[in-house]
């Protein structure tokens, strides 16, 4: 799966984060029992994190939570390093990101959470990193029903339809994960899958392909070591980065238990708003939905209308018109803007072709007009103005 048009020079990240920073900050994910929250609560404590490794375990122990087996974890992990220099040379070869929560590129609504991963591994398009409140998660049973599928389906087109500029965020798991991704890529909505393992795996192997789609206008994340092999804790562990990362949760089909209704608990106690379809009475796969529903938990969600208005957005074609009013483009955005108003609609390679200018240039000057509502995109790489 290239990245090569899409993702910086192999290993570089946008901000002043030093290879040493990094390099202590990646050993601190590899010593077994130290989570995100701990490892801040060391940092905090000695100020860095290299100092953490210089420690003895008599001197950890004096950090308020440190145990003693905790602090023997620390004081013997010196094989955290290593296999921290050996994850920084895959990133550099795979051409992966490795951000860290003063990176530019990370996640802006994952950020400030207590448990924030303290590094993020990325391969892909990096634009859609940024769009943070206009970030949704779509996420459900494995078992999806044919209902549940069509629901997916058409409130992703909708919001399409609606001229809504978003990332959609999901799993990458078989049923309604898997469909909110291929609905995505049918209608050229960036997104991104969240995986729970390393890059030197992938699960399902089914999805493979859908994946290598995903990355011209999304990508894939993972907070796991590249060594890291998918388990039933991993799967749950990325649950809140699925939610952390969006502005609002969609449970599109669920039971009352299951990885998705984790997802839901997880954007609850984030205090990010949460929508379910509703579903047929008796019929497991609905049970959970209508529960959230029953319990206010969840805003039911039938059209596409119901998210936008939830969410305070502004509808596309308000957008459009304010932006032709007060917005002020450039002289190279207003050259675009020309040269698409009198195809009526082009493609981004014949755009480039008319405007002499490269497709990477392109990218980056579209995705803020996109982003001021001035243009819109279609499949295929295909823009058009609005109204």
């Amino acid at each position: 799966m290239s990245t090569e048009q899409n993702t910086p020079p192999a290993g570089e990240n946008t901000s002043g984060s030093t290879a040493a920073a990094l390099r202590y900050a990646i050993a601190m994910t590899h010593i077994s029992g130290v989570g995100p929250k701990l490892a801040r609560q060391l940092r905090a404590y000695y100020g860095d994190y290299s100092t953490v490794f210089s420690q003895t375990a008599r001197e950890l122990q004096n950090v308020p939570g440190i145990g003693e087996q905790t602090a023997r974890a620390i004081a013997s992990a010196t094989g955290a390093l290593e296999a921290a220099e050996r994850e920084i040379a895959f990133c550099q070869k795979s051409g992966l990101l490795m951000l860290q929560t003063t990176d530019e590129l990370y996640p802006p609504l994952l950020r400030d959470l207590p448990d924030a991963p303290l590094v993020l591994f990325y391969r892909g398009n990096p634009e859609p990193l940024k769009l943070g409140k206009r970030s949704i998660s779509i996420v459900g049973t494995r078992r999806a029903t044919s209902y549940g599928r069509e629901m997916v389906a058409r409130i992703v087109q909708e919001l399409h339809q609606q001229g809504q500029r978003l990332c959609i965020i999901s799993g990458l798991a078989h049923g309604i994960d898997g469909e909110a991704h291929r609905a995505a890529l049918q209608h050229g909505i960036p997104t991104i899958g969240v995986m729970a393992h390393g890059f030197r795996h992938f699960y399902p192997a089914s999805h493979r392909d859908m994946a290598a789609r995903m990355l011209e206008n999304g990508g894939l994340i993972t907070e796991f070591p590249s060594t890291r092999k998918p388990d039933p804790r991993t799967f749950l562990q990325r649950n809140r980065i699925i939610a952390g990362m969006a502005a609002a949760t969609i449970i599109a089909e669920s039971a009352v238990k299951g990885g998705a209704m984790v997802t839901a608990q997880n954007a609850e106690e984030m205090l990010r708003p949460l929508f379910a379809f509703p579903g047929t009475v008796g019929r497991e796969m609905s049970t959970g939905c209508n529960d959230l529903i029953k319990r206010r938990k969840a805003t039911l969600l039938e059209t596409a209308e119901d998210l936008i208005n939830g969410m305070g957005w502004t509808p596309a074609r308000q957008r459009a018109m304010e932006a032709s009013l007060f917005y002020r483009p450039t002289e190279d955005e207003q050259r675009i803007i020309d040269a698409i108003r009198t195809a009526g609609s082009i493609a981004l390679d014949e755009l480039s072709r008319t405007l002499g200018t490269p497709i990477g240039q392109l990218n980056a000057t579209l995705f803020n007009l996109e982003m001021q509502g001035v243009v819109r995109q279609l499949p295929g790489k295909v823009f058009e103005l609005p109204i």
